[in-house]
């Protein structure tokens, strides 16, 4: 594409799922287990280029280019994501470029995604370090809770201002509650992160 970008992602599998009673067969006498722990490790390196690309894409309105007029429809049909998680996702890319240790920490999986998508709201270069501290010693649920107070205390200089948010209840059966509940953790399994439920009903 003239004055685009194209980003290629090939896989090489170590094995066939062909073997007799579905059993994986090694073609290459890779161990399975070593091969699981190389591709364990690319998590973070892979979501800090999902995060880079999806910035371009925003930023530079790629999506109309290939035909979408807005940015939902595109992300929901090409990536598979809602607008609010790609625009997440180059948020992140945006403030890891003033955090190169947080950064450091999602590459090198130090961090999950979760993790580190929560300390970019608040974190800054003079306590950077010591959120990273802290959120390798907790769950990203305690986290969550962490940053949430703290950004409710004091908004980080130049922070993005939170989207006014409407709540909306609706009385359901027992049987429509539990097709919810299990509808919104596949999506947070796809997204890979936990998802309020606007986001995963989005």
């Amino acid at each position: 594409m003239r004055g685009g970008w194209v980003v290629r992602v090939e896989f090489a599998p170590a094995w066939d799922l062909a073997g007799s009673h579905g059993d994986a067969v090694l073609r290459d006498r890779e161990p399975i287990e070593d091969r699981l722990a190389l591709l364990a490790s690319s998590v973070g390196p892979v979501r800090r280029v999902l995060a880079a690309v999806a910035a371009r894409v925003i930023d530079t309105r790629g999506y109309e280019r290939l035909g979408y007029a807005r940015l939902a429809d595109y992300a929901r049909e090409r990536p598979g994501l809602s607008a609010r998680q790609l625009q997440d996702l180059a948020r992140v890319h945006r403030r890891l470029a003033e955090l190169p240790g947080l950064e450091t920490a999602l590459v090198e999986n130090q961090l999950p995604w979760s993790k580190v998508r929560l300390l970019a709201r608040v974190a800054g270069a003079a306590d950077e370090a010591a959120w990273i501290e802290r959120a390798a010693s907790m769950s990203t649920r305690q986290l969550e809770r962490e940053v949430r107070a703290t950004a409710a205390e004091s908004e980080r200089p130049g922070g993005e201002e939170e989207e006014a948010r409407v709540r909306l209840t609706i009385r359901c059966t027992a049987e429509v509650v539990r097709h919810w509940e299990h509808a919104k953790e596949t999506a947070e399994k796809v997204a890979g992160q936990r998802l309020s439920g606007g986001d995963a009903l989005e």
